[in-house]
């Protein structure tokens, strides 16, 4: 039997004029600094 996998979206990618940015939600983002050492994530 297969175990079914739920994505959520963290952020979003904004697009204005020649700019292009994330943005993480606040929640998120705490988590995602302390990752800044690893060199994969699975």
């Amino acid at each position: 039997m297969k175990t079914p996998i739920a994505v959520h979206s963290i952020g979003y990618v904004r697009k204005k004029n020649d700019a292009t940015r994330i943005d993480i939600d606040p929640q998120y983002q705490a988590a995602l600094l302390v990752m800044d050492g690893f060199s994969h994530i699975i």
